[in-house]
């Protein structure tokens, strides 16, 4: 027998053992790819399975939250989680939350049903009513059955019912604990007042009235309530002016006014409830706010339609309007002196009024129309309503009503003027440029700020700037940054709303001594949020290369709550606790994704003819690989960075046709560039990004360059179709609902009641100039003008109901192609608008947008409807 030496078995040991490392470092390196291609690719048998999934908030100061699950062909349901169990409690059949409190949870169903849930035993009930509602206290739930016009009371703690019959309205506030109902039996009318305490007491505030309550408010202690009435018989509409009155609960005081018989209110008007102009009170119970108009109508009576190129408006708007004597006025019953103001007239027939009505803001919003821009400048003027006087304002200010407001007290005015924020005082009459505190800080984009919180006693304003949120002193002092994210190259944006639990609304104040500020936090493609507390230092709660959405804090500022999504992964409701800074996943949508095959996404650089770096998102195919060739398909609409990280359900039912997930899950890439404008060259200027991001594509992985179809919707539509008189670049294109001609599109109307001036000179078409000042401009940025340069396949799509971009803008660019003998077909869905809203519509739209592609970029089949 042959021995082996000693060196030989030792060599043979070792090189074992490395052989055996090697292996597991294989094993470990494959496992990753063996649990991808254990997967099963999508396929639409599969798509059922997704459901859109929603974050709700939280509950019971919370203890719970809660999150909704919505499906295409089963009803949606909402889950109620416990934060620090195991508890899972399902709302089915409800998409709807109707109440959340500390005891129970209300769902809304269809077919006016509602679901409650007790929190603490899980016990579900279910009733039919119109409306429910729980009071502050939880003791006692309301339920109006509108059709039979009752109200029944219940109390919680024993089960016993009350009932109200007749009721044909009520209104419950919580902070009285009181609910005011409004009943009428045959041409009498009564309002009572319940109180919920141990027992319901009842107060009847008013009986036996031939007049009709039409609007009802309480005040903000809750411990006030006004109401306005008005004749409910049909013969005397017109002729009754209609009555206001005013409750005081704590002193049981009723005050009533006549408007029939006050001096000063005009003759010739009438009480009205509008949304626009709604019943309010002051804080201070010193004067109500009301809506009046006319008792009669003026109408237009000339035959045939007269259109003056001199009105403000377009005929519809000026027959509307007739001059503001047609719409609602703005009052005020002064309640210490029992006298009528009147706010608004048809000289200054808009307005925007002060916390406690001393001061309004009046304008008329056509003083520069008519002109191009949607919304020009106004002349504002500054009435004193105690005083009532009014002067000179600001002359053409900008009229958004985002850049002019009102402090919450009602001392100052704040307002966007000349590329920079302006503070005005009241008390002292006294406008202070606030930009100019900015000017020994690293601020330069002074127009990007945006004034959001007041400090409690007004002596600073909290104003956001594109990367910081800024402490600004309204007297001496220097502004300080609260985030210092400009240093650090980090974007805070103060969550002036992660919406709050709903007992307890946002406050416009902010206190940094006892209040925690949430900030939204982006760094190039990472996104997350951050939390600064009272005495603390800023601190990010997560900031990763994630999609973020659905930001929520509990009532007790423990817990944070957000959704979180990447492109391969569905949303994962997430939980921070506040208290021990501990974040962890609490729900993960859609855990059935796991089983099948998910795309990868890349992010991938190029540049335009000028030389401007852009960036576009490339998703593979769920089944890549490197030695095969696959097609792929560009979906343009302006910018989509944002969407890299976004998660998409795979689904048929699609409002524009169009889901990228499908397409990665069927062998396609998809490609989402953006796109750099150059005004006056909107058509060129996308042609030319569109051309450059995909010929970058190319380089970045195995796209067969003969295969490329181009989609877009709405204004994507336009730059599709316009790229493609551009270029043969492309194998076919689909594009919907888009301008093809901007002549025309110019000239028309809007959603049948706008003009579209301004879309075209200073909004998405970026023209910068008028149709005249530029005609050729305007001709060679509408597709229909290089119809004879089309060789691309294409589809054309649209809603017969779509007048935001009127569907005829499709029909003649078919006539064109059918001139032309160019191959296209056109596809027109009845009684649908921009988007595509039922669901037979969105599945088809999807399975022939899909059909199209499969023909011209596979070699699919070829349908009757197809050219």
């Amino acid at each position: 027998m042959r021995r082996l030496n000693i060196k030989s078995i030792n060599f043979f040991h070792h090189n074992c053992n490395l052989l055996w490392g090697l292996v597991w470092i294989g094993l470990l390196c494959v496992m990753p790819l063996c649990a991808q291609s254990n997967r099963k690719t999508m396929t639409p048998k599969d798509y059922d399975k997704w459901y859109r999934f929603n974050s709700l908030g939280f509950a019971s100061e919370g203890k719970w939250v809660l999150f909704k699950k919505s499906y295409t062909d089963q009803p949606d349901s909402l889950f109620v989680k416990e934060i620090m169990g195991d508890r899972l409690y399902a709302i089915e059949d409800c998409g709807q939350l109707a109440y959340v409190g500390n005891k129970i949870v209300i769902g809304h169903c269809a077919n006016g049903r509602y679901q409650i849930l007790h929190l603490a035993s899980g016990r579900m009930e279910k009733m039919n009513a119109d409306k429910v509602e729980v009071s502050l206290n939880e003791d006692y739930l309301m339920m109006y059955h509108k059709q039979k016009k009752e109200l029944i009371i219940r109390n919680l703690s024993n089960g016993k019912n009350a009932f109200f019959f007749n009721v044909y309205d009520y209104s419950h506030n919580p902070k009285s604990n009181a609910i005011a109902i409004m009943s009428r039996e045959s041409t009498e009318n009564q309002l009572t007042l319940i109180f919920l305490n141990k027992t319901l007491k009842e107060v009847v505030l008013l009986e036996n009235s031939s007049r009709k309550v039409v609007e009802l408010t309480w005040n903000a202690a809750g411990d006030g309530v006004a109401f306005s009435m008005a004749s409910s018989e049909s013969e005397g509409e017109y002729g009754d002016a209609g009555e206001l009155c005013f409750y005081k609960i704590t002193k049981e005081k009723m005050m009533r006014i006549d408007l029939n018989n006050w001096g000063g209110f005009p003759s010739d008007k009438k009480l009205v409830s509008t949304w626009v102009l709604p019943l309010r009170i002051t804080p201070d119970d010193n004067r109500i706010l009301f809506a009046f108009k006319r008792k009669q109508p003026v109408e237009m009576k000339e035959l045939p339609e007269v259109w003056k190129a001199g009105d403000p408006y377009i005929y519809k708007g000026m027959t509307y309007r007739m001059h503001w004597q047609n719409t609602a006025k703005l009052g005020i019953w002064d309640l210490k002196t029992n006298r009528f103001i009147k706010v608004t007239d048809t000289l200054y027939p808009q307005s925007l009024i002060n916390k406690d009505a001393s001061l309004a803001l009046l304008y008329n919003p056509a003083t520069y129309q008519p002109q191009s821009m949607s919304k020009p400048p106004i002349d504002l003027y500054i009435a004193d309503l105690k005083k009532e006087r009014k002067t000179l304002f600001l002359k053409r200010q900008l009229h958004e009503t985002s850049k002019v407001s009102f402090s919450p007290s009602g001392r100052y005015i704040q307002y966007f003027r000349e590329k920079g924020w302006w503070l005005y005082d009241s008390k002292t009459d006294v406008h202070v440029n606030l930009c100019k505190k900015f000017e020994n800080t690293q601020l330069i984009d002074y127009d990007e700020l945006t004034p959001l919180l007041w400090s409690k006693d007004e002596d600073a304003l909290f104003m956001q700037g594109s990367y910081d949120l800024w402490e600004v002193p309204i007297g001496n002092g220097e502004v300080k940054s609260l985030t210092n994210g400009r240093k650090k190259g980090v974007h805070y944006h103060v969550l002036t709303k992660p919406t709050v639990y709903q007992k307890r609304p946002q406050s416009l104040y902010f206190n940094r001594q006892t209040q925690s500020l949430i900030f939204s936090v982006k760094k190039g493609d990472s996104m997350g949020y951050a939390i600064l507390r009272p005495q603390k230092k800023l601190q990010d709660i997560s900031l990763s290369e994630n999609y973020v959405r659905d930001p929520f804090l509990s009532e007790d500022e423990r817990y944070f709550s957000f959704r979180m999504e990447r492109n391969d992964q569905p949303s994962k409701l997430m939980i921070y606790d506040l208290s021990s800074d501990r974040l962890q996943t609490l729900f993960q949508s859609n855990p059935h994704y796991k089983n099948y095959k998910q795309g990868r996404s890349k992010k991938i650089f190029y540049r335009n003819k000028d030389g401007v770096l852009l960036s576009g998102i490339l998703r593979f195919p769920t089944d890549y690989k490197k030695d095969s060739l696959y097609p792929m398909i560009v979906r343009v609409y302006e910018k989509q960075g944002y969407k890299r990280f976004q998660y998409v359900n795979p689904t048929m039912y699609n409002g524009s046709g169009f889901n990228s997930k499908n397409y990665v899950n069927n062998g396609y890439f998809v490609f989402l560039p953006d796109i750099s404008y150059t005004i006056g060259e909107p058509g060129f200027s996308a042609a030319d990004c569109i051309i450059s991001g995909t010929k970058a594509a190319l380089k970045e992985a195995s796209i067969d360059p003969d295969r490329i179809g181009l989609i877009g919707h709405s204004y994507g539509g336009f730059e599709t179709l316009f790229t493609i008189t551009q270029t043969d670049f492309f194998a076919t294109a689909i594009a919907s609902a888009g301008v093809t001609d901007m002549v025309r599109g110019y000239l028309g109307l809007q959603d049948r009641i706008l003009l579209s001036y301004d879309m075209y000179e200073h909004f998405q078409h970026r023209m910068g100039v008028s149709l005249f000042e530029d005609y050729q401009g305007y001709l060679d940025n509408s597709p229909i003008y290089h119809a004879t340069k089309i060789h691309t396949p294409f589809l054309l799509w649209s809603g017969k109901e779509d007048y935001h971009v009127n569907y005829h803008q499709s029909i003649s660019f078919h006539l064109a192609m059918k001139r032309l003998g160019k191959p296209n077909s056109l596809l027109l869905y009845p009684q649908e608008g921009h988007v595509l809203g039922r669901p037979e519509s969105q599945k088809d739209i999807t399975i022939k947008t899909e059909q199209w592609f499969a023909y011209y970029l596979k070699d699919g089949i070829k349908y009757d409807w197809m050219p």
